[in-house]
């Protein structure tokens, strides 16, 4: 059955690391002068299974006190609130709190006393482009260089894209003055909150950055050197997908892992690493070194005559930074037709809620 537990005028409740269930309609109920150790004050706990229309904490006392890392998993049991406050006195605060049930969306706060901070995080993140890959030096070549806009080119009413609709449409200023020597291209990285990659759907997108991708792989803030960093809540798994301007995007095979406030995740060990496997990714040029698949110039997520007929039929024999300069190599000619498009002809995007995939 379900348990009252509540914490009695001057005793104290001391917890970390704990699990706090099937407990009644107050949840840990403190009362008017009940006390929470503050060495230990429910950090890293975990709230859950609490009665239909019911609470997991109620916080009658005007204590003030911060929780770090709780955990509020989704709200499958008909729980009412997460937290309850109705004294006006003492605040409560929740750093980095996780789960479908967390935040104050979820409390009773009718006097501002509960305070929910979202918690920052570093992306570490390495991903290869077919087009511009070196077989002989296994980095990118960095012809672009010097002619990269300094403004990102994801917004689909840029210049670069025309009537085009590609799969992204980002609204970001995201710009710098000088790419450093060492970048390859403009990437737009995207970050989805969802129990697999298969349920990680355009619906689940919560955040969004342009940045810059290395020759070596690793995607850097507009900096040309820190990592990206994201404000954001992860509820159940956290999810990248990389997109760039004339490549077929990839979404990570798997949450990735926290350490430190760093997630770091490697796409181009193993074709695995993408969702879709072979289908996402190719082993470049037989070294052992995979990534994103070249040729799809209008970004709809599929490599097919369009990108031809459409694209780049249209800026052949030009130079500059153009979509269908599938090679990255500043020039519009056969080679990004014959050497890399039609290499890649009928593949397809293997992302959840690309246009090819919904």
């Amino acid at each position: 059955g379900y348990y009252n537990l509540n914490i009695m005028n001057g005793s104290t409740i001391s917890a970390e690391y704990g699990i706090f269930e099937y407990m009644a309609s107050a949840g840990i109920n403190l009362m008017e002068n009940a006390i929470v150790d503050t060495e230990h004050p429910f950090d890293n706990c975990l709230f859950r299974n609490g009665t239909t229309g019911g609470r997991l904490l109620t916080v009658n006392s005007a204590q003030t006190f911060t929780v770090d890392n709780a955990v509020f998993p989704t709200n499958t049991w008909g729980g009412a609130y997460n937290v309850y406050k109705s004294i006006n006195s003492g605040t409560v605060n929740f750093n980095n709190a996780s789960g479908g049930f967390q935040g104050e969306s979820y409390d009773y706060d009718p006097n501002n006393r509960i305070n929910w901070t979202v918690p920052s995080f570093d992306l570490d993140i390495t991903v290869f482009l077919e087009g511009p890959f070196n077989t002989a030096t296994l980095k990118m070549n960095t012809d672009l260089n010097g002619i990269i806009p300094n403004n990102h080119p994801y917004h689909p009413t840029l210049p670069y894209f025309g009537n085009l609709m590609p799969d992204w449409y980002y609204t970001g200023s995201e710009s710098t003055p000088t790419p450093n020597v060492f970048v390859v291209d403009w990437v737009l990285v995207e970050i989805r909150d969802a129990t697999s990659a298969a349920t990680a759907g355009s619906g689940t997108v919560i955040a969004q950055q342009a940045a810059f991708v290395l020759n070596t792989g690793k995607i850097v803030d507009i900096d040309g050197v820190s990592l990206l960093n994201f404000t954001a809540t992860i509820n159940d798994g956290l999810y990248v997908v990389i997109w760039h301007k004339n490549h077929l995007g990839v979404i990570s095979a798997n949450a990735l892992s926290e350490s430190g406030g760093v997630y770091t995740y490697n796409f181009s060990t193993d074709p695995g690493q993408a969702c879709g496997g072979t289908s996402a990714q190719k082993n470049l040029g037989g070294t052992g070194t995979w990534g994103m698949m070249a040729g799809d110039g209008n970004g709809d997520g599929y490599v097919s005559i369009s990108d031809i007929n459409d694209v780049w039929n249209e800026q052949a024999g030009e130079a500059g930074y153009r979509p269908a300069d599938y090679n990255l190599d500043g020039q519009l000619n056969n080679r990004d037709k014959n050497d890399v498009w039609f290499e890649n002809l009928l593949k397809s995007s293997q992302i959840p809620g690309s246009k090819k995939t919904e």
